[in-house]
């Protein structure tokens, strides 16, 4: 028996670009936002007596992009794919124990053409029935991952374009891995300058820019390509401990206003015989600007902080890792 709670969301990345897969991973999610654009063109001629645009002076242009995003907290299995969608490269190492791989994800320089996925969303009518939305040639626009004091992690994947949307054909059968964990902030950890900080919450966000590239009749167009700085952006609240983050705003010179950080979130079940499934962001040279402290009355000191990551001396702007059981992202 099928329900209105039978949604469900499955991807896989494509080995050409806009040419639909069959989707088979399939992520728990809290909600999604896919909003295709179905242009209409409307011409300015205007005939004597004519009080608005007429009936026959307009075109349909049929699917020209796709916006929106899917917010889930990420799990310990099967979440791969979503990053390797933004960050356009991983690598995977080999196991130290028995059943642990690193996934590492880097963000440098022109890395993301070629880069895209087959996503299906499943949405229920009234009656239960799950209408597939198929939708082929996904480009990661970027991807957040936020958490706070008593909180889960939590991540939004936004979608910056889609070739083509498909109603038509069956939804595919979802299943999910087993012994899947959630991270939250008790797993959760900062490092500045290789410094343990105690921090009330974090968020990262990672965004690509891309350019559009519609051409006469060809609506969907060329793959879009990258015409604008990757940027990562950082932000978290700390305890008022020191001077040690406060100066790195104060600096006048730029090494002293920044700092390389760390930021981790392990599950707490082990995943071999000593090592823990965690996702972390790792940004090399993060130029740290932000807010000041100010006495609010009794209440504790905190000192907001955000920054910009910057490219260290290799090329590399930021690194995701992704320790799991799944042997391939």
């Amino acid at each position: 028996m099928t329900t209105t709670q039978d949604f469900q969301l499955g991807m896989k990345m494509e080995s050409t670009v806009g040419t639909p897969v069959t989707v088979d991973r399939f992520l728990e999610f809290k909600s999604e936002s896919l909003r295709p654009d179905y242009g209409v063109l409307t011409s300015g001629n205007r005939r004597k007596g004519q009080a608005a645009v007429r009936a026959d002076r307009t075109v349909r242009t049929g699917l020209r992009t796709l916006t929106g995003g899917i917010t889930h907290d990420p799990l310990s299995k099967g979440w791969g794919l979503i990053p390797k969608l933004v960050f356009g490269t991983v690598s995977t190492g080999s196991p130290t124990e028995t059943t642990d791989y690193l996934h590492t994800y880097l963000i440098t320089a022109g890395n993301l053409t070629g880069v895209s996925a087959t996503i299906q969303v499943g949405r229920p009518w009234m009656d239960g029935t799950v209408q597939p939305f198929t939708y082929a040639g996904c480009k990661g626009g970027g991807l957040t991952l936020s958490t706070g004091i008593d909180g889960i992690l939590e991540s939004t994947l936004s979608i910056a374009h889609a070739y083509s949307e498909s109603v038509s054909g069956s939804v595919e059968s979802a299943s999910y891995p087993g012994g899947a964990q959630v991270f939250s902030y008790v797993g959760g950890s900062l490092l500045v300058d290789t410094v343990a900080t105690p921090i009330n919450d974090a968020s990262v966000s990672i965004t690509n820019a891309y350019a559009k590239r519609p051409k006469l009749g060809n609506v969907a167009g060329l793959e879009p390509l990258e015409n604008g700085d990757r940027t990562v952006t950082a932000s978290f609240t700390a305890e008022f401990t020191s001077m040690t983050l406060l100066n790195k705003v104060r600096s006048a010179t730029a090494s002293g206003g920044q700092a390389a950080v760390v930021l981790k979130w392990q599950a707490p079940t082990l995943l071999s015989a000593t090592l823990y499934p965690y996702i972390s962001i790792t940004i090399p040279v993060l130029e740290v600007l932000g807010d000041y402290v100010a006495v609010a009355g009794p209440d504790l000191i905190t000192l907001p902080l955000n920054g910009i990551a910057r490219v260290d001396g290799s090329g590399v702007l930021c690194i995701l890792g992704y320790q799991t059981t799944d042997s391939t992202p």
